[in-house]
Order: structure tokens, then C-alpha cells, then sequence
């Protein structure tokens, strides 16, 4: 696992740091090499930012493993998106975890909206077939007026994935749509902060998005400043029966609009609740 320093860092960085290591200490001596080369830790995780050894010896040495990419903006440092998924989709058969963004404050490399319409276009129609995580942090601005032409299939390139085996998602500031790894999902996690998006996510697309994964199990929502809620599409309560642990945090939210949220699904099978 990574260091405990590395989560102050975005993901893709940390991960080039640990291959970083990993190159000196196969440089050590012949033995060290050997045994090193064998490593999974050391070269499963591939990721995008600046790194001293090339990205294709990087992919030859994770060919026997099953591998995590993290990708950030290699707008001023570290491979492109397009010649990095050129590089690692040929083995979306191995893909394990994919993440891109970073989580919260760590780090500073969002993925800028070219970038996201690059990622897009290389990933449509992936089949990851023993994907099992997947995480999508976007920076707050994601959504504002100013992203309001860029078509949604930019932001949801996930959704045209072949994910059977996907476990556990987390996303920030967006709301998922249904997909087809909503089937398999176990495991989802979602922060919103209403007080940057404009207009702010959609809570009836999260019910929509709730409904669409019968084996939820832990589901887990981080919402901060969410204001009035002036419409709400979805007046059915949905029971979801599923889902066993509820991980909750608001801040500065309009009790009401809670109240409105919570109103409309039910989890009668919770027996853990963490708020």
C-alpha cells in the first residue's frame, strides 16, 4: 500500500514515487533486481505522471499482473492522456482499479475539460472485465456555467464501460449515471459541494442512480451547502433494501431538502450508521 505521507499527494503521483523506489532499489545489485522485478506491489500501478523510466518498459513489467491506473493532468508534467490510455488500454483485460483527479485537496492536477473529452474518446466501449474499482474526482468547477456546452457523455465517459465485476465506486461533485456496472455495485461513495456548482447536482438522478444498484451494500454521501431544494423529479419512496451501512456527512445543508432527499428512499436493512 502507499506510504502514509503519499495521500497528501495526488494518487498518480504517489504511485510514481513508488515506482521511483522500486528503480533504485533493482539498481542496487543483480539480486536486488532479480528479486525486485518480481514484486507485484512494485509495478502494478501505472500511472501518468513524470517518471524516470519510460511508460512502455513501465507496461512490460506489469504484463504478468493485474494493474491500477491513476491519471492527472499531464498538462505540465508527465505523459498526455491520449498516448498514456494508447499505452495501457491494449490490457483494459487486466485494468483492476482505474482513479483520475485526486481525492479532496490532494494534490493540485484535475483533469481540464480537453483532457476529459481525450479520456472519453480513448476509453469508449473499454471492456475491463475484472475491474472491481473505480474512482472519478473532479475538481468543484466541474459543472459551473462555464463547462454548460461540453456534452454530458465528457463527464460520464465511465458509462459506456464493460465493468461486470465493478465493486466499489467513488466519485466528487457529479452524480453517476446508471451503467452496466451499476449491477455489480457494492460499494459507493459521492461528495457533493452545491455551494460551487451551479446548477448544483441532481438529487433525483442520485435515487435514480440508487435504484440501479441492487447489491448495494455501503453507501456513502458527503454533501456540503446544499440550499433549498426548488424541484425534486422523483415523488415515488424507493425502498432499497440492500444497503447495510450508511456513511453520512452534511455541512451547512438546508434541513428541509434533507429531509426531502431522505423522504423519497428507505434503507429498512441498515444496522450501521455513521454520521
Amino acid at each position: 500500500s502507499l506510504r502514509p505521507h503519499f495521500l497528501k499527494r495526488s494518487e498518480a503521483k504517489a504511485v510514481a514515487m513508488v515506482t521511483s523506489d522500486a528503480i533504485s532499489l533493482t539498481h542496487v545489485c543483480k539480486r536486488f533486481r532479480v528479486v525486485g522485478l518480481q514484486i507485484p506491489g512494485f509495478w502494478n500501478r501505472i500511472s501518468n505522471a513524470s517518471q524516470p523510466i519510460p511508460l512502455s518498459v513501465r507496461c512490460e513489467r506489469a504484463a504478468n499482473f493485474n494493474v491500477e491506473i491513476s491519471i492527472q493532468s499531464g498538462r505540465f508534467h508527465g505523459t498526455g492522456i491520449t498516448p498514456f490510455l494508447q499505452a495501457t488500454r491494449p490490457f483494459s483485460e487486466r485494468w483492476r482499479r482505474f482513479s483520475h483527479g485526486c481525492q479532496q485537496d490532494a494534490g493540485r492536477m484535475p483533469l481540464q475539460i480537453d483532457e476529459l473529452k481525450d479520456l472519453a474518446h480513448e476509453t469508449h466501449g473499454l471492456r475491463a472485465p475484472v475491474l472491481s474499482d473505480l474512482a472519478i474526482y473532479y475538481p468543484k468547477s466541474i459543472k459551473n456555467n462555464s463547462h454548460r456546452h461540453v456534452p454530458d457523455d465528457v463527464f460520464h465517459h465511465y458509462s459506456t464501460w464493460t465493468v461486470p465485476k465493478l465493486r466499489k465506486l467513488s466519485i466528487s461533485q457529479l452524480v453517476p449515471r446508471p451503467f452496466s456496472g451499476s449491477a455489480s455495485l457494492s460499494s459507493l461513495h459521492i461528495r457533493l459541494d452545491f455551494a460551487v456548482c451551479e446548477p448544483g447536482p441532481n438529487l433525483s438522478s442520485l435515487v435514480e442512480f440508487l435504484t440501479a444498484s441492487p447489491r448495494l451494500k455501503t453507501f456513502g454521501l458527503s454533501v456540503r451547502s446544499l440550499g433549498e431544494l426548488k424541484t425534486f423529479s422523483t415523488q415515488n419512496r424507493h425502498v432499497l433494501g440492500s444497503v447495510e451501512k450508511l456513511n453520512l456527512t452534511f455541512f451547512r445543508c438546508v434541513g428541509a431538502s434533507l429531509h426531502t432527499f431522505f423522504d423519497r428512499v428507505s434503507f429498512p436493512k441498515v444496522s450501521s450508521i455513521k454520521l
